[in-house]
């Protein structure tokens, strides 16, 4: 059931039934922001672990372009911790961190054998994440 009132400036409201909406006719209620770009988490944790130290590399800069020197030997690397920071860090786009996100993850899926099948669930949310930031990416340029 809805009733007509005046507005004070002499316009009809309609007043919807049981508890009502007062709006002045052509208002808009605001905007939630569900669309407007966020920096997420798994950005800086990828270039803060980097940064850190916590990644057994570092950048050799060659003549026929750069490649990641590894620290430690990539066999003996637990899989079940690195492989899902390095998919994180998909979603990075300032080098050198896009760079040692592509070219580790490379690496570790070259190198990894048997080792990656077991670490494939972990994969999902960091994947999950990078998907999510593309598409919220690409609707603004």
């Amino acid at each position: 059931m809805s009733h007509k009132v005046l507005h004070p400036n002499g316009d009809k409201l309609k007043i919807a039934g049981a508890g009502g909406y007062f709006a002045a006719p052509g208002s808009h209620p605001p905007k939630a922001g569900a669309f407007t770009p966020r920096k997420t988490a798994t950005v800086a944790s990828f270039r803060k672990l980097y940064d850190r130290g916590d990644f057994p590399i570092s950048v050799n800069h060659d003549a026929k372009g750069n490649k990641i020197n590894w620290k430690v030997d990539i066999e003996k690397l637990d899989y079940h911790h690195y492989l899902p920071l390095f998919f994180s860090g998909l979603c990075e786009t300032d080098e050198p961190y896009a760079f040692l996100a592509r070219q580790g993850i490379h690496d570790l899926l070259d190198k990894g054998g048997s080792k990656i099948l077991p670490v494939v669930p972990q994969l999902i949310i960091p994947i999950k994440s990078n998907i999510r930031l593309i598409v919220r990416s690409s609707q603004y340029t």
